[in-house]
């Protein structure tokens, strides 16, 4: 199957832990750490917190990026409701196969779509994808599949969901009950690489002994990271990257490739 854009696995805000009603920040960064890793590298609230400096508080959007700068991830741009960045822009951002952190405004987010219907302050969720037209694959951390209080029987949604394009505005546009056009996001770009040769032999390890899964003729690739593997010629560095003609974790030698981003 194809599958474009690496999809993370789903982590929950509500385990338990002393933070968890403050933690949808965190959780946040943890869904875009997986993304940016393709799923290497996974780390607890706690370590996020230490990385951003806010052991017990809820983050603002500046405290997203300096826990993302903590795990080595460079932020392409940071908006707040005061400044002049637009919900459309975004979407542009998304569409062309990257990634953000979002703060809204989850009064804004119909019932259906929410995992707490109890909650209507300002809350942080992760748009892993644009998968128009139906909206935008979000990952938010109360999609737990619970049974939500104060109903017995009804279950949060299990995440993650899409949004369409217009709760995504009204989240986006309603922060603090002001509405107001700017939005804010941290806007993270993922990182790609080309071929240097015709044609690439994409491997299901690190080594040439394991399994050719495909064949790279056309087109960038995200890769996930650096990883140590079979030395070729004295290089041992094998690129960790998303094939998305089979949808699954892939390696292809450093040196048949270029970084772009």
């Amino acid at each position: 199957m194809t599958q474009t854009i690496y999809r993370p696995p789903f982590r929950k805000q509500l385990t338990g832990v002393a933070t968890q009603r403050n933690d949808c920040g965190p959780i946040a960064v943890r869904h875009a750490v997986l993304r940016h890793s393709l799923g290497a590298l996974d780390p607890a609230v706690s370590a996020i917190r230490a990385k951003a400096g806010v052991p017990t508080a809820q983050f603002t959007i500046n405290d997203v990026t300096k826990a993302l700068a903590g795990f080595g991830i460079t932020v392409a741009a940071t908006w707040d409701r005061f400044d002049d960045f637009h919900v459309d822009e975004l979407e542009a951002w998304l569409a062309a196969g990257n990634y953000a952190v979002l703060l809204g405004d989850y009064d804004e987010v119909p019932a259906s779509l929410k995992g707490d219907r109890e909650f209507t302050g300002n809350h942080f969720t992760f748009a892993n994808e644009s998968v128009a037209p139906a909206g935008d694959l979000m990952y938010d951390s109360l999609d737990d599949g619970r049974i939500d209080a104060p109903s017995t029987t009804r279950r949060a949604p299990r995440g993650p969901i899409v949004w369409p394009d217009s709760v995504v505005n009204a989240y986006l546009h309603g922060l603090s009950d002001m509405q107001d056009e700017d939005v804010t996001v941290s806007l993270i770009r993922r990182r790609t690489l080309a071929r240097k040769a015709t044609t690439v032999n994409v491997r299901a390890g690190p080594s040439r002994t394991t399994a050719v899964i495909g064949s790279w003729v056309r087109g960038p690739v995200e890769y996930g990271g650096v990883v140590i593997g079979e030395s070729i010629g004295g290089n041992s560095r094998w690129f960790r990257i998303w094939w998305p003609l089979t949808a699954q974790i892939a390696f292809v030698h450093s040196s048949v490739v270029v970084v772009i981003s």
